[in-house]
């Protein structure tokens, strides 16, 4: 099984997957600093004071992770952080929908005709936490520059 995981194949599509999802949903959020503090203000979940912070962080955190993740540079870090963000984005979105609340979820478009919040959205996040373990467990990034400019990481060692 572990064999399937660390297919070099495998990590490259679970990168430009990752990547896609990223730096897309990063674009409408970094365009539109404002709306997207609207989004994150209707989630009810922040401290009014920390909300503009957040929303105008996270944007440039999701692109630079995407294009970590295009480039295959510093792969585990950047599966790690989408791994993180992706269980933060899970734990809103349950946090929402458990409260009931009535409102665009923010994923990928700051616009009040944006997708509702709903069960679909976090069945979705959940699964894109497979190619983010899946980059954390493999022993190959397949095609990187991890590879050419990094050193091996002990994880990386072929078995005997």
């Amino acid at each position: 099984m572990f064999r399937t995981i660390s297919n070099p194949w495998i990590s490259l599509a679970s990168r430009l997957i990752l990547a896609a999802v990223f730096i897309y949903a990063s674009i409408d959020k970094i365009a539109h600093p404002d709306l997207f503090a609207e989004v994150v203000h209707n989630y009810r979940i922040l401290p009014i004071a920390t909300e503009n912070l957040f929303a105008m962080a996270l944007p440039w955190i999701e692109l630079g992770t995407g294009v970590l993740l295009l480039l295959g540079l510093l792969t585990r870090s950047a599966a790690l952080l989408s791994a993180f963000m992706l269980i933060v984005f899970i734990a809103a979105i349950g946090a929402g929908l458990w409260r009931g609340i009535d409102i665009t979820c923010g994923c990928f478009t700051v616009s009040s005709e944006g997708r509702q919040l709903g069960w679909l959205t976090l069945l979705e996040d959940v699964a894109l936490l497979l190619p983010s373990f899946q980059l954390l467990l493999t022993a190959h990034p397949g095609i990187s520059l991890d590879r050419r400019y990094l050193p091996a990481s002990p994880l990386s060692a072929e078995p005997r």
